[in-house]
């Protein structure tokens, strides 16, 4: 009984010394908004890319209202992405990075195939389309891939085109 009254004691000073030194605006909610993109009706620099494990070009490009699938897209990179892209103004400083998963594993998600062990395959190439705001500098665009040590590296920088710089 004795001990039980001691652990319980101890217990509850844990917990309010523990209240004491906690300070609310640390344990308030942080609302994340995504730093580029936010509806369909925000104009924007779309840019269509090709990907592959060590190179990226930009294969399309313009200036309008992105897909709602591209916005989908539009995320800030996570541990559980094996690639991101970079976007870069002329100093080289980095202006905006968005994760982009693995484009280059193919998942398989079809009804019969559930109890199979793969569920997917690599591939040697991906499209994709990312959308970036208009206020941006931006003149380089970087593939980086993570490394065993959870760091991005680059792969492959190329410049943007015309279209970008100029406006």
């Amino acid at each position: 009984m004795k001990i039980s009254l001691t652990f319980t004691l101890t217990l509850s000073l844990l917990f309010y010394v523990s209240h004491l030194f906690s300070h609310p605006e640390n344990n308030s909610k942080v609302l994340f908004e995504k730093p580029f993109i936010n509806s369909m009706e925000q104009e924007a620099y779309v840019l269509g890319l090709k990907l592959s494990p060590n190179s990226i070009a930009v294969v399309e490009d313009f200036i309008g209202n992105p897909s709602n699938q591209t916005l989908l897209k539009l995320r800030h990179p996570s541990k559980r992405d094996k690639y991101a892209i970079r976007i870069l103004d002329e100093d080289e400083n980095e202006l905006l990075i968005l994760g982009i998963g693995n484009p280059f594993y193919a998942y398989a998600h079809h009804i019969g195939y559930e109890d199979r062990e793969v569920m997917g395959g690599l591939v040697s190439s991906a499209k994709i389309e990312i959308a970036i705001p208009t206020n941006l500098n931006a003149k380089f665009l970087a593939i980086s891939a993570r490394d065993l040590n959870s760091n991005l590296n680059e792969i492959q920088r190329v410049e943007l085109p015309l279209i970008i710089k100029n406006l």
